[in-house]
């Protein structure tokens, strides 16, 4: 489980990086099979440092 977890984090953050300014992160998280975005949104900060909407706006790393 941990495997696929890493695996869905990965999806995310990349198509968080290369998404369109009027992407959500909702929208992507659940394309990367993330389907709960309280959720996705702790372990993607503890996995990252950083909150998936600092990745999707180019704030941080």
């Amino acid at each position: 489980m941990e495997f696929l977890t890493e695996q869905r984090l990965l999806c995310a953050r990349e198509a968080l990086r290369g998404a369109r300014q009027d992407a959500t992160v909702r929208a992507l998280a659940q394309a990367c099979g993330c389907p709960h975005p309280g959720r996705f949104s702790r372990v993607y900060a503890r996995r990252f440092g950083e909150r998936p909407s600092e990745t999707l706006r180019g704030v941080a790393s």
